[in-house]
């Protein structure tokens, strides 16, 4: 995700906790990158995401809702 140098990874954190909802187990930062290929003022950040219901097993398109969700 490209996003403003100034925004703090931890909001980013609390919108993909709340986007993806009792389904994320695990949510780990794994890269911050800065760099000319993403512009001034901006930073890539990725993150590792472990999605798991309790009761079933997580379909393709459920994982994708979820995702798509975190990226709106």
């Amino acid at each position: 995700m490209i996003c403003e140098e100034e925004l703090p990874v931890i909001e980013i954190e609390k919108v993909i906790k709340s986007s993806v909802g009792k389904i994320l187990e695990q949510l780990e930062l794994f890269d911050i990158f800065r760099g000319e290929q993403i512009g001034e003022g901006k930073k890539s950040v990725s993150f590792s995401l472990v999605m798991r219901s309790h009761d079933h097993t997580l379909n393709d398109e459920e994982a994708d809702n979820a995702i798509k969700k975190v990226l709106k």
